[in-house]
């Protein structure tokens, strides 16, 4: 249970860090699960910068059409922590 908690974890803290490292003007405040990028003012070029930065700092490799449908904070998370579980299991 202890990896699933970590991984989740590990996904929301690298995406939140990287909103705010790309959209410095964004407080802890607004990092909640329910906002989408585009609610906090991210245009569609920071966007895609955001995800690759996130899979980047996660060692994920998958395609941005896999983030293309507008998701909140929350759904962006669990589908990163689901790769995650995913590049895990394929590691053993």
């Amino acid at each position: 249970m202890e990896k699933v908690v970590n991984t989740k974890k590990r996904a929301w803290v690298a995406l939140t860090d990287t909103i705010q490292k790309i959209l410095p003007d964004i407080t802890q405040e607004q990092l909640q699960p329910q906002n989408s990028l585009r609610t906090l003012g991210a245009n569609s070029m920071d966007r895609a910068e955001i995800i690759i930065s996130v899979m980047e700092t996660l060692d994920l490799k998958l395609p941005l059409s896999y983030f293309s449908e507008e998701k909140n904070l929350g759904e962006l998370a669990d589908l990163l922590d689901t790769q995650l579980h995913i590049m895990e299991r394929n590691k053993k």
